[in-house]
C-alpha cells in the first residue's frame, strides 16, 4: 500500500457508511414485504466486493526489488566503461552523459513494466496508480481490482434499485414526500447511489474493454497519443539483437472470467507463476 492513505480511508468510510445504512434501514423492510432475495443478494455483492478491495488494497501489485547499492554501482561502471570503449568517444571534447533513468521496458511493442511516480517503484504490467484503493494496480492485483470495480458497479446498481424500490412502495399508501418523511435514510443512499454509479459503472465498462483487447491503462493512453505511439514504434524498431518476446493472442474474456489461471491473458490474468 501507498504512504498516501488518506483518499482509501475516505474510499472505506463511504462505502461502509452507505452499505450500514442500507442494510439496517431498507433491507429489513426489503426482506419482509418484498423478498429476502434482495438484502441477501446485496449482502453477496457486499462481501465480494470489500475482499476484492482489501486484496487489490494490500496485496503486492508486482513490485520489482531494488537494486542494492554495489549493484547499482557495478551498472554504473558498465555503462561509462562501454561508453569510453566506443571508438567516437573523444575524452578531450566528449563529456559523459548521465545514466539514463529507465521508465518502461517495452518487450514487442507492449510494455512490460513501468516506473509508479507516485510510489517511486518499478511494477510489472502497471496498469496505474489508484488512490482510492491506496495502491498500484499491477500484474499481481489487476485481477482482484477488476472484480472490485465490477462487484462494487452491481452493487450500486442493486442498492440504488432497493431503496428507489423501498421509497415506491411506501409511497403507494401516500405521498412520496411523506414517503420520504417516514424513511428518509432511503433518499439519502439513492442519492450516494445516483451520484456514484455513473463513474464507477463507467470504470468498469473501461476495464472491461481492456480485458477483452489485452491492454492496460497505461498502454491504452500511448496508443491514444499518435506522437507517443510512432516515438515507441521506433524505439522498438530500432533494437535489432534484441530478444523478442511474441505477443500473446486475444483470449476470451469470459475464460478468463471462469478460469482460475488464463490462458493467454496478458491483462485479466496477472497472476505471478
Amino acid at each position: 500500500m501507498a504512504r498516501q492513505i488518506g483518499v482509501f480511508v475516505f474510499t472505506l468510510f463511504l462505502i461502509s457508511t452507505t452499505l450500514t445504512l442500507f442494510f439496517v434501514f431498507d433491507a429489513p423492510f426489503l426482506y419482509f414485504e418484498v423478498s429476502p432475495v434482495l438484502p441477501v443478494l446485496a449482502a453477496f455483492l457486499s462481501f465480494i466486493m470489500m475482499v476484492s478491495l482489501m486484496k487489490t488494497s494490500f496485496s503486492d501489485p508486482g513490485i520489482i526489488p531494488r537494486a542494492s547499492d554495489i549493484e547499482v554501482s557495478e551498472r554504473s561502471r558498465q555503462y561509462f566503461e562501454e561508453i569510453i570503449s566506443n571508438p567516437d568517444y573523444n575524452p578531450n571534447s566528449s563529456a559523459l552523459p548521465d545514466q539514463p533513468r529507465m521508465k518502461q521496458v517495452t518487450i514487442n511493442g507492449q510494455i512490460v513494466r513501468s516506473h509508479c511516480s507516485v510510489c517511486d517503484n518499478c511494477v510489472l504490467n502497471f496498469d496505474h496508480h489508484c488512490p482510492w484503493v491506496g495502491n498500484c494496480i499491477g500484474q499481481r492485483n489487476y485481477r482482484h481490482f477488476y472484480f472490485f470495480i465490477v462487484f462494487l458497479a452491481l452493487l450500486i446498481v442493486c442498492i440504488f434499485g432497493c431503496s428507489l424500490a423501498h421509497l415506491m412502495i411506501l409511497s403507494r399508501a401516500d405521498q412520496f414526500l411523506n414517503a420520504v418523511r417516514k424513511s428518509p435514510v432511503s433518499l439519502i443512499v439513492v442519492l450516494i447511489c445516483f451520484f456514484s454509479v455513473w463513474s464507477i459503472v463507467g470504470l468498469a465498462g473501461f476495464h472491461t474493454y481492456l480485458v477483452a483487447t489485452s491492454q492496460t491503462t497505461n498502454e491504452e493512453q500511448d496508443n491514444s497519443k499518435p506522437h507517443t505511439a510512432k516515438k515507441t514504434k521506433a524505439k522498438f524498431e530500432e533494437s535489432d539483437g534484441a530478444e523478442i518476446l511474441p505477443h500473446p493472442p486475444h483470449s476470451p474474456v469470459l475464460l478468463q472470467l471462469i478460469t482460475a489461471f488464463p490462458i493467454n491473458a496478458t491483462v485479466f490474468g496477472r497472476l505471478p507463476i
